[in-house]
């Protein structure tokens, strides 16, 4: 199970954690990388989401491939947006850049605008994600 293979603790002056940190953090990534099932081929990108499908949209901003390497993604329930080509089951549009906005602290309404160019046009795509209201 997971719990052993990665250190994970239960002990009385802490009650939860890792054995070792960096145990814990590669846990986190390896959780993150698995859901959105991104994996970097090397001349190709793969991205198959293992998510819930309850899950109407999701975002994974400036994740590292390598140390010059980049990938912005964008699930909105219908296109996988994205800032490099991928292969996926998905359809994909890919853009120059994607950046969130309205994300401060008193101006929270979460909007991601996708910028495309070709030659010397550019068009933005903008998505404004839905939230759940707990119960």
């Amino acid at each position: 199970r997971w719990e052993r293979a990665s250190g994970w603790e239960v002990g009385s002056e802490r009650p939860y954690r890792f054995a070792d940190d960096w145990q814990g953090m590669c846990l986190a990534s390896a959780a993150l990388w698995q859901g959105v099932g991104l994996v970097d081929l090397g001349d190709r990108i793969a991205v198959e989401p293992a998510w819930p499908q309850a899950w109407s949209w999701w975002a994974l901003l400036g994740a590292a491939l390598t140390e010059m390497r980049f990938l912005s993604l964008v699930w909105d329930g219908r296109t996988l947006h994205t800032t490099r080509p991928v292969t996926s089951s998905l359809p994909v549009q890919v853009h120059k850049r994607i950046q969130l906005l309205h994300i401060g602290e008193f101006d929270f309404n979460p909007v991601f605008e996708m910028i495309s160019e070709s030659g010397d046009s550019s068009e933005t795509v903008r998505f404004q994600p839905e939230f759940q209201q707990s119960s």
